[in-house]
């Protein structure tokens, strides 16, 4: 019974987003993700109006693998595969120009990240914990890009039922067709009994505007995300994750179609299965 104790302890301490798996330490998520995006476009092109409706139809399965290679010091790798992603456009009635309303399918698209994470050597019983990385983000399917990101994530223990974070972190790409993106997320885990934690967070992001040339592919634009997740341990080291948001992006573009409203609304679903190993 002792063993078990210290196992499930030892599992606890790696599932806050400052926590660091110690040197020899590796731990793995299996996920998958459902999104569903609907969006609305109105504007003008050369004085006709356009009024669409787009909706996107996403299924993603996520790996993700992380290892305590130093005291404070652990490498990751996550990859992603889209099993699913089709687009449709819709024609609204008041609309002057028309679109085919075919699906557009990405499917098969995958990335995969590589990070290194470091935990800054805070005294022992402090209620503070800080943690900086910095990764790598590459198309590996298309072949498309290749991004760096840097940030910086602080914990704060209330006490022992209750931690808060706050992060920040950048996102910059070798593709002037790809935003740069900033990106703040807060978050609590709130333990609702030895074997469960609640976990509201919320998620701000910035995107720079992106170019073809001298015009504006994409104009800046930002996004909010709220959801809440869940660990829940079904073994000493094991845990599910379920997790529900929502999301809302804006956008406006006056260069090529003059929107006056191009915003999103978001719906993700997903559940994981954490394992310490």
């Amino acid at each position: 019974m002792g063993m078990l104790n210290i196992e499930t302890a030892l599992a606890e301490s790696y599932l806050f987003p400052t926590d660091i798996l110690p040197k020899g330490k590796f731990d793995i998520v299996l996920g998958i993700q459902k999104t569903t995006i609907s969006r609305d476009m109105e504007g003008n092109l050369g004085g006709a109006i356009i009024h669409l409706k787009q909706d996107r139809d996403v299924l993603a399965e996520r790996l993700s693998l992380r290892y305590g290679f130093a005291p404070n010091w652990q490498f990751g790798v996550e990859t992603s595969y889209r099993r699913k992603d089709e687009l449709v456009y819709k024609t609204k009635p008041d609309s002057a120009i028309l679109v085919s309303n075919q699906p557009y399918k990405n499917d098969g698209a995958d990335n995969l990240d590589l990070f290194v994470r470091h935990r800054l050597d805070l005294p022992i019983d402090s209620r503070l914990s800080v943690v900086v990385n910095a990764g790598l983000d590459a198309d590996t399917a298309a072949n498309d890009y290749t991004g760096f990101n840097i940030g910086a994530m602080a914990g704060w223990r209330f006490n022992d039922d209750l931690k808060g974070y706050a992060g920040y972190s950048v996102f910059l790409s070798d593709q002037d067709t790809l935003s740069d993106r900033q990106t703040l997320s807060l978050g609590l885990h709130k333990k609702i009994s030895s074997i469960f934690t609640l976990i509201p967070q919320y998620r701000y992001t910035y995107y720079d505007a992106a170019h073809v040339g001298d015009v504006t592919l994409t104009p800046s634009r930002n996004g909010q995300s709220l959801g809440i997740a869940a660990h829940i341990q079904v073994l000493p080291t094991t845990y599910l994750v379920p997790y529900v948001g929502v999301d809302r992006y804006s956008n406006y573009n006056d260069v090529i179609v003059r929107y006056s409203d191009n915003s999103s609304d978001n719906r993700t679903y997903s559940f994981s299965i954490y394992h310490l190993f």
